[in-house]
Formats: structure tokens, sequence, C-alpha cells
């Protein structure tokens, strides 16, 4: 992700620049699993994001990674809102399938995941949720979880 040094407090990230990294790599994979792939910006967002682009970079794999793994069919989304005092907001809608209310508290610690059976479909540390809530908090964000969780057929 390109980016520039804005200032001795951060970088300076372009929205373009952002939205065009997460297309390059997330488009193919979602393709490879034939899952549609969407990018929506809208407008009121801001053009540039002041943060650490690579810890940026990272949260943004972590979690579109996860969407793409836990959608069977369907579609994964990379979303920019505009946010509270001009600052960004960030969003990965998908139609996974989901994670129980009971264990949307879970999945955020370190090694804990909603399915930690022995028969379940996808494997995975548990860490991507915890590092990017993690990160979240350095880069001065907050990452927040809303979910329903369903089965497929």
């Amino acid at each position: 992700m390109p980016h520039r040094r804005h200032s001795d407090r951060g970088w300076e990230v372009r929205k373009g620049q952002v939205k065009d990294s997460i297309k390059r790599t997330f488009a193919p994979f979602a393709a490879e699993r034939s899952l549609e792939f969407q990018i929506q910006v809208s407008s009121g967002s801001p053009e540039v994001i002041e943060t650490d682009p690579q810890r940026l970079e990272q949260v943004l794999k972590n979690l579109l990674s996860i969407a793409i793994k836990y959608t069977r069919r369907g579609k994964v989304t990379f979303a920019v809102h505009p946010g509270e005092a001009g600052h960004g907001s960030l969003s990965v809608p998908h139609n996974g399938i989901g994670i129980a209310k009971v264990q949307q508290a879970i999945v955020f610690e370190a090694f804990r995941q909603a399915d930690a059976s022995n028969n379940r479909k996808n494997d995975g540390t548990g860490l991507g949720l915890f590092i990017s809530r993690q990160l979240g908090h350095l880069l001065i964000g907050t990452l927040l979880l809303a979910s329903e969780h369903w089965f497929e057929s």
C-alpha cells in the first residue's frame, strides 16, 4: 500500500490507494471461491487517512481473509464510510456463517475460535481477530463485531 510521510506523528494514506491495494489482493482470492467481491466508498468519507499504513493493511488483510474464508457463497464487501469528527469508518460486511451471540466476546481472545471442535471446516490459530483488535487500539480505532449465527445447508 503506497504512502508518504505526513508528519512526525504519522503517515498519510490515500483512500484510493487502500481501495486499489485491497482490490488487487482480495478480488482474485474471492473469485477462487466463487464469491462476489465488492468495494464501496461512500461520499463524504475522508480522502486521506493519517495512520500507520502497514498496521492498517495488516488489520484489513486479517478481516478480509477471515470474511472470505468463512463465506461459502454470496459476497464479501469492503466498505469505507464517513465517521465521526471527520474520521473514516471501515467495514467488512459478508454473508458467512456468522457467530452466535454467546461466542462473540471470545473470538477476540488469543487462540480462541467460535468453533473450537475437532470437526470444524476451517483451520486457523484463532489469532486473526485478536491481533486485529490490538492493532486497532494502537491505531486509535475500535474493532466491533455485529453478527448473527446461521447454519449452511
